[in-house]
């Protein structure tokens, strides 16, 4: 099968750019022709086997296609790339969580514009949708004009933990990751801390992550109104060498975002053996329940403050570690890209 995925921004940094990477990489590894269309950029890790391609040359390649996969709705410039190609070109489009709710509501008024002039392209098409999760399911008819659709993560990366100094108190719930207090859901989190505390909770809480825009001084007055400025340690930005470290220690990470295409902390604690309290919003959540390697939330103090309780008993930490093992192995790169390949293949067959 010859599959060509467009991406502008994959040989950049960041999570997103190395995630198709290491797709197109384990997709090779399946035995299919992957070619990847992006601009130019330095990096280029997992892409061994892969056809790299400028977006310009992106046209001639998906007429020789079998599937053509795009990620991202709102990348700039990269829905003119992907509408000239031909309707006949089977499609697959990713939307990333960008469909949430949530999301949506951001800059509405930048979002629906764009979103409404893809809607003749996409009536065209009648794409088969990738989703993360079933999370995003009831925004595949409304938005992108399709009933058909499959479900695949994102894999997991090889951790590895740094010797550095230890770091207190040893055992701690945390937060880590870009302290955006909206999207990310710590706002729920410190108010159900707050009162899982009251409740008997008796184990701090590290957040953790390099600050978004003000966030720093909006977490240490909500802290304070709260009370539990003597429970909850803003330790800001860690460095890499020392990240794995932190996340390893915890006794759980605990991840409420509001929309998210699979958080890279959520994939590292799975790596690392670490379980996860997080929102059906992640986009892991149904995975991580299925696996028992945590708890999957509601977006509501009272749910996830019961949640942060349980945490409590080692006996229910351990449980949940053990779950961790199990999606561990089903969230490999390579399990993975078999997920894709089945959705490749519900693309290029009858509509």
């Amino acid at each position: 099968m010859n599959v060509v995925l467009l991406y502008m921004d994959a040989l950049h940094d960041g999570g997103y750019p190395r995630d198709i990477r290491w797709l197109a990489g384990a997709l090779a590894r399946q035995g299919l022709s992957v070619s990847l269309a992006a601009n130019p950029g330095t990096h280029q890790d997992g892409l061994d086997s892969i056809t790299l391609a400028n977006p310009e040359d992106f046209a001639s390649l998906a007429r020789g296609a079998d599937v053509v996969h795009v990620w991202m709705l709102f990348v700039p410039g990269q829905f003119s790339v992907w509408r000239t190609i031909g309707s006949d070109v089977p499609l697959v489009v990713s939307p990333a969580a960008q469909l949430l709710p949530a999301h949506l509501k951001k800059r509405w008024w930048k979002k629906m514009p764009y979103l409404l002039g893809m809607q003749p392209t996409l009536l065209r098409h009648r794409p088969v949708a990738h989703l993360f999760s079933e999370a995003e399911r009831p925004a595949a008819p409304r938005w992108l004009h399709t009933s058909r659709y499959f479900e695949a993560s994102l894999g997991v990366f090889p951790a590895s933990v740094e010797p550095g100094p230890v770091i207190d108190p040893r055992d701690y719930l945390l937060f880590f990751g870009r302290n955006d207090v909206y999207q990310k859901g710590i706002d729920i989190l410190l108010r159900a801390y707050a009162d899982a505390s009251r409740a008997g909770l008796d184990i701090p809480l590290i957040i953790a992550g390099r600050h978004h825009g003000d966030s720093a001084s909006v977490l240490r007055a909500l802290i304070a109104d709260l009370g539990v400025d003597r429970r909850v340690q803003l330790l800001g930005e860690v460095p890499e060498e020392s990240k794995n470290q932190l996340i390893q220690r915890a006794r759980c990470l605990v991840f409420l975002s509001r929309w998210d295409g699979p958080p890279r902390p959520i994939r590292d604690a799975i790596a690392l053996g670490t379980p996860v309290i997080v929102s059906r919003e992640t986009t892991l959540g149904g995975l991580v329940d299925t696996a028992g390697a945590g708890r999957q939330v509601n977006l509501d103090v009272h749910n996830v403050a019961a949640a942060l309780l349980e945490t409590q008993d080692d006996a229910t930490i351990e449980l949940w570690s053990n779950g961790v093992h199990a999606l561990l192995g089903d969230l490999t790169w390579d399990r993975v890209a078999e997920r894709y390949v089945s959705g490749y293949r519900l693309a290029a067959g009858p509509a």
